[in-house]
């Protein structure tokens, strides 16, 4: 019977190892030809370890180190082709394949790119496109020293909960696609799984904030889990990305449980699958106030500016040393609609203060971060020399981030204050 396109019921993240990874007598899985070792007995629970070949580990962890090298980060450009419609005509372009292609064209040709971006996230529109007769992937690694990756998951699902939660489709397809995908060139993946902080009314008028539910956790966990299995199978690295959405009044300390609760889950879910920690990367939230939070007392700044980046720095490292295995290979932070300059700001802050409680590389995933300012210049110039300037510039700050030293006038020379935050963003 296939599996459902991403939706589960609860309690399935708990069960989901066992029904899936059925160890038979002979030390083979049941229904598949993947090899496991022999069962390791926890709290006298049966529970199988899935493992993949010895070459294929060493590709895994070359993959993840290259990607997190230098404090280079991940260009996000996996938008589908609705959601550029949206960010093309803003800046006046017409939504096709032609134009779409034009800018991504514009994007991976800009010179030096390689320095400061390591991995591009592709959309599957764009892994079979073509530049100067290349295919993509091919074109990313020889021409710009870029490693191709692709999002793989189908999108949100809304209202899949009991309550109305969110969840992903796309897994009954993903291993096939997944070794379509290796084929084609792309080495690693990214699934994005997306989690709620809801407000309620209380009758007093005050807001109270409930946190994600024991459905949404559970199925992120299964969700994350299977997807993180079958990429490592098919030799891609997995990016998992539960992503504790910013949209609402709550503050800065409610989104840090929130997002600890959501990141616990996760790597318990990893666990059970035999997910290889060392061959896979997390992109998470920053801890941050909510998109609308007020303002603090006397002060005129409000949203996401409501917190200063050492606040912001702090819970999200907090967070992170509660949740995260020290053999995690890396995290790379998604932007979550934060302004170019504070996606920066923040960044910095965490490497420049974190210590040896905090052993990962902390770099960027970055897609509105990274484009936002250089396509609103491409869309306004016929020049695409000045939107790759743009973004040449945006990459060093991030890069700078990276490394804990943004903050210098040469690393803000293009930046922008401007919040690029999208309610119930959805791709």
């Amino acid at each position: 019977m296939p599996e459902s396109p991403g939706v589960v019921r609860p309690g399935d993240a708990d069960l989901g190892a066992n029904k899936t990874n059925m160890v038979t007598s002979n030390g083979g899985e049941a229904g598949g030809n993947t090899t496991t070792t022999s069962a390791t007995i926890l709290g006298g629970l049966n529970v199988p370890h899935r493992c993949i070949s010895q070459n294929r580990a060493k590709e895994l962890v070359s993959t993840a180190t290259n990607l997190l090298a230098g404090g280079r980060g991940i260009l996000a450009v996996d938008e589908p082709p609705f959601r550029m419609e949206q960010r093309l005509g803003a800046v006046g372009v017409t939504n096709t394949p032609e134009n779409r292609l034009a800018w991504r064209e514009t994007m991976f040709k800009t010179p030096e790119l390689g320095q400061y971006i390591s991995g591009v996230i592709l959309h599957e529109e764009t892994l079979y496109q073509e530049i100067d007769g290349l295919p993509i992937p091919n074109f990313l690694r020889e021409k710009a020293q870029i490693i191709p990756g692709i999002k793989v998951d189908g999108g949100v699902l809304e209202n899949a909960g009991p309550d109305g939660e969110k969840s992903t489709a796309g897994l009954d397809s993903l291993q096939t696609r997944c070794e379509a995908f290796y084929n084609a060139g792309a080495r690693f993946t990214k699934w994005r799984c997306v989690l709620e902080i809801k407000a309620r009314t209380n009758g007093d008028g005050t807001s109270s904030y409930e946190m994600p539910s024991a459905w949404s956790l559970n199925n992120t966990a299964w969700l994350l889990a299977r997807y993180a299995a079958i990429s490592q199978a098919a030799g891609l690295v997995p990016i998992v990305e539960p992503e504790v959405i910013p949209d609402g009044t709550h503050g800065i300390e409610i989104c840090a449980q929130a997002t600890e609760l959501a990141l616990a889950a996760t790597f318990a879910g990893l666990a059970k699958h035999g997910v290889l920690l060392e061959g896979c990367l997390l992109k998470p939230n920053m801890v941050t106030p909510g998109a609308a939070a007020p303002g603090k007392e006397g002060a005129s700044n409000s949203g996401f500016k409501s917190a200063s980046a050492s606040e912001v720095a702090g819970l999200t490292l907090r967070t992170l040393s509660r949740t995260v295995p020290p053999a995690l290979a890396g995290v790379v932070f998604l932007s979550g609609g934060q302004s170019e300059e504070d996606a920066s700001k923040n960044l910095s802050k965490m490497n420049s203060t974190k210590t040896t409680r905090h052993p990962w590389t902390l770099t960027f995933s970055y897609g509105r971060a990274m484009q936002a300012t250089a396509l609103k210049k491409w869309g306004e110039s016929s020049k695409p020399d000045e939107a790759q300037g743009i973004l040449l510039a945006r990459a060093k700050s991030h890069n700078a981030a990276a490394l804990g030293r943004f903050g210098d006038d040469e690393s803000k020379e293009q930046s922008s204050s401007e919040s690029l935050f999208v309610s119930g963003y959805t791709y």
